[in-house]
């Protein structure tokens, strides 16, 4: 059975890195006629809640309680190598496991 470890492995670090994909990286309120976020295309919005997740989408949510999407996902070799670096980080004590 050990001919399938690295298959097994790889397909581990994938599913990990699909999962803290999914996570939440950090949520910001505020109005978009007064600050501009650096991903922001979207400027006469008004109040919003962005929810910005590990994996690249932002959740937008609106004052009228509307949610779009703004960003693109990562495609899956970026995503595993944005999870690895963070692994590593956290490992070497660079940054704490939230």
């Amino acid at each position: 059975m050990t001919q399938y470890k690295d298959k097994v492995e790889k397909q581990q670090l994938i599913n990990a890195a699909e999962a803290w994909g999914n996570q939440i990286s950090d949520i910001h309120a505020f109005n978009t006629k007064q600050v501009t976020m650096w991903y922001d295309t979207r400027l006469d919005d008004g109040n919003v809640i962005d929810i910005r997740y590990n994996n690249g989408k932002i959740e937008r949510t609106l004052s009228t309680g509307r949610i779009v999407w703004i960003g693109e996902q990562y495609s899956r070799k970026s995503m595993i190598e944005r999870f690895s670096k963070v692994m590593e980080d956290i490992r070497s004590g660079v940054r704490q496991n939230r």
